[in-house]
């Protein structure tokens, strides 16, 4: 399993629900479907934006 957790402010701020790495090991999520939930408010958001690889965002012009 691969877990990036190098700061990103898109992924982190759209998501709901984080991955929790305790003791080198991962909680795997006991819910259906891929772990991730996303904060459709947030994504709402980013959508008229320009996003960058750093999670960094712009107003498209």
């Amino acid at each position: 399993m691969e877990l990036d957790r190098t700061e990103n402010a898109l992924r982190d701020e759209v998501t709901l629900h984080k991955v929790k790495l305790e003791n080198g090991h991962l909680e795997v999520p006991r819910t259906p479907g891929l772990g991730v939930d996303v904060d459709m408010d947030k994504l709402e958001y980013y959508l008229d934006k320009e996003i960058h690889k750093d999670g960094a965002a712009k107003i498209r012009s």
